[in-house]
């Protein structure tokens, strides 16, 4: 295996495809991290055509899109107890398969679900249990939806206190038992 160095779309100034990709190149990054917003370059409801605009400026500039990521997973968490804002958080991450599927990136960073959100104080507490299984639900869904667009869901713990430490997280993805199913490690 051989060792990318990437940075997201989210740590570059605000700026236009073509200043990302050359920012980004000029410092020797090998490739990008795809970061979505409701009000960035692109968004969930970004057309087919930007998105394959998106993908050419990449493939111009060399900066191959590794992976995509979306914050939703703070306020439409995979665990919450109200059964719409989970079914809404897995319509999102639907959705981020496609476009990742769309740009060539292999794998979508996923919070699989929270016991209580890190950034409110007011925050719902999900109890750990009632969290992980309602995490583990899920993603077992969504692996599904993975499959069938060729793309990872790569699970990733934030702050969230879910999967605490890398044994457990390990042992969520061997259970979800999908190749689909991995683990993101951001060393930032």
């Amino acid at each position: 295996l051989i060792m990318k160095k990437g940075i997201s779309t989210w740590s570059l100034p605000d700026r236009s495809a073509d200043a990302s990709f050359s920012l980004a190149r000029e410092c020797g990054f090998d490739g990008v991290e795809v970061g979505i917003s409701d009000k960035g370059l692109l968004r969930l409801d970004s057309s087919e055509k930007e998105l394959y605009d998106f993908k050419k400026k990449a493939d111009e500039y060399g900066m191959p899109l590794y992976s995509l990521v979306y914050d939703f997973c703070w306020h439409k968490s995979l665990s919450a107890s109200d059964p719409k804002v989970r079914k809404e958080g897995e319509e999102i991450v639907i959705r981020q398969l496609e476009i990742a599927s769309i740009l060539g990136c292999d794998t979508i960073l996923v919070l699989p679900g929270m016991v209580k959100n890190p950034g409110e104080p007011n925050s719902e507490i999900v109890p750990y249990d009632v969290a992980y299984d309602r995490a583990f639900d899920s993603i077992c869904r969504l692996s599904e939806h993975a499959e069938k667009f060729d793309v990872n869901l790569a699970i990733e713990n934030v702050g969230n206190k879910l999967l605490l430490s890398p044994l457990e997280t390990r042992d969520f993805i061997d259970k979800v038992g999908s190749d689909y199913v991995k683990a993101y490690f951001d060393a930032g």
